[in-house]
């Protein structure tokens, strides 16, 4: 993971923490308080990040309405980012980050997406599961 000393990885990691309780950073088997029963199966089938995005949302019944968002995409490789968006701007920030990257969001790893005005977080697994933590209800 890039330097945890960096602004952007400390603002990144006490929006989660605020979720969460505690400074896990961005291990998402160790996050305080999650069970096993708590994760959602979620394989993906759709062929764009928008598409993959949607599945998500749906399979833990949440998505954000508008408003900033933390984006923490963790591969096996390290992680690239935290960045920073609006939901409204995430379909161009997948393209984007394709193209700087060589990497879909959705398809490389673990991510973390921080609703910020919402307090919650939407987690995918590389294990094909998802979870909703914090306050978001879930529609």
């Amino acid at each position: 993971m890039a330097s945890d000393a960096h602004p952007n990885w400390l603002l990144a990691r006490a929006e989660l923490a605020a979720i969460v309780g505690s400074d896990c950073g961005f291990d998402l088997d160790s996050l305080p308080g999650v069970t096993p029963a708590m994760w959602r199966d979620c394989v993906f089938s759709g062929r764009t990040e928008v598409d993959r995005w949607h599945e998500l949302c749906s399979a833990v019944g949440f998505s954000p309405r508008s408003g900033p968002l933390v984006v923490v995409p963790v591969t096996s490789e390290g992680s690239f980012g935290p960045f920073f968006t609006r939901t409204e701007l995430l379909p161009e920030f997948f393209q984007q980050h394709a193209e700087v990257t060589g990497n879909c969001v959705l398809s490389s790893g673990d991510l973390v997406v921080v609703v910020v005005e919402e307090a919650t977080a939407i987690i995918y697994h590389h294990s094909e599961l998802a979870l909703l933590l914090g306050g978001g209800d879930q529609s």
